[in-house]
Parts: structure tokens; sequence; C-alpha cells
């Protein structure tokens, strides 16, 4: 049971994930900042002035010099490309902050009423007392159910 309940979830999560992807892929404005960077900085290129640039979107390149010296190289590469490279970079921002923090979130806690050993085997043993749950989970005994209720 616990499987297919996890499958189910999984599969509930991989469809969000698709539904978010069809949903930002179709939305006209997407990577509208890399648009407003790139259209100003070929604009530059061109001898026509940073700040002059208006993005299709209506958004004027309002940002510091400096990030047009620091990306002035995207303008060497096609568009979709760069935008390909922003996407990846992006992702790999995420992950590099994701990994520190998961690693320094406290382990998992096995369910209180079950050892670690038994947990693994599926079999159940008599629940202890409140006194003893509460011992065994450093947490506040309703987030110990409340994450019981989801391990099961």
């Amino acid at each position: 049971m616990r499987d297919r309940r996890a499958a189910l979830l999984w599969v509930g999560f991989a469809v969000a994930a698709l539904v978010s992807v069809a949903l930002v892929l179709r939305r006209p404005d997407r990577l509208s900042d890399l648009h407003i960077y790139h259209g100003a900085l070929t604009d530059l290129r061109a001898g026509r002035p940073l700040y002059g640039y208006v993005a299709p979107n209506g958004g004027p390149f309002t940002y510091p010099p400096f990030a047009a010296l620091v990306l002035w190289p995207i303008t060497t590469v096609p568009l979709g490309v760069v935008e390909a490279l922003w996407l990846a970079a992006t992702c790999a921002a995420v992950i590099a902050l994701a990994v520190p923090v998961g690693r320094a979130l406290p382990p998992a806690a096995a369910p209180p009423h079950r050892s670690p050993v038994e947990a693994r085997a599926g079999r159940r043993r008599r629940r202890p007392s409140a006194s003893r749950r509460s011992r065994r989970c450093s947490w506040s005994p309703r987030r110990c159910r409340a994450t019981c209720a989801l391990v099961r």
C-alpha cells in the first residue's frame, strides 16, 4: 500500500512539473530580463545608446553599466543558445543551493512507533507509550504524528 501511495505521489509531482514547464514555455515574457540584456547590448554594439533600448514587453534597460560589461559576451552567441545556457546556469544555481541546504537539515526520523530495522522490514511492534514516543523523537509530538502519517 505504501509503495503504491509513494508511486502515485511521484506521478503527481511529475505531472505538476510537466504542467509547470508547459505553462512557462507558453508565456510570451519568458526570460524577459535576459531579452532586455541581449537587446540592449545588441543595440549598444550597433552604436545606439544603452539606456535607449526598450524591449518588446515594454521593459527598458535599467541595470547599472557594470551589468552591460559583465554580460557583453552574450551578444556574440545566438539568442537561443544564450537562453539554453541561461536556463542551465539557473538550474545549476538551484542545485548548488539545494544540496547544502539539504545536508544541513536534520536526517529524517523513523516513525517513533517502529525501529528503523522494523520499518525497513515492514513489521509493526506494539505501540510504545506517549512518554516513550516523545523521548525517541526530538520533534514536537504533533510534528511527529504528521511525519509518521506521511511515512506510513
